[in-house]
């Protein structure tokens, strides 16, 4: 076996371990915040959207703002969390769960 075969198989099983692994790092008050923000938008939406469908614009840019929030948020809590660790493990670990999160939240604007 050469060098090159050697960093090809080290390469596959970091590429298969990064698929199965448990992504660890939401943490519980970024979490908290997006159930508040949730809690917050839907007494929003109940005084002053009553019928959704009739004032359309508004209800997206309700739920859009308070998604953004949210992303924002967690966004900022994993950034710390991995300039803090300097982990390499860590950031490689964050950058497949915020690649899985990019592409559930591109498929659900397309949706909507």
């Amino acid at each position: 076996m050469n060098v090159h075969e050697a960093v090809a198989q080290i390469e596959q099983i970091q590429a298969h371990l990064q698929r199965t692994e448990t992504f660890r790092g939401y943490r519980s008050q970024t979490l908290a915040l997006s159930g508040l923000l949730a809690v917050i938008g839907s007494l929003i939406q109940m005084q002053y959207i009553a019928e959704p469908l009739q004032a359309l614009q508004t209800y997206l840019a309700l739920w859009l703002g308070i998604a953004t929030c949210s992303a924002s948020g967690t966004a900022l809590e994993l950034m710390n969390r991995c300039r803090v660790s300097g982990s390499l493990r860590a950031v490689r670990s964050t950058r497949s769960a915020l690649l899985k999160l990019v592409l559930s939240l591109t498929a659900g604007a397309l949706l909507t």
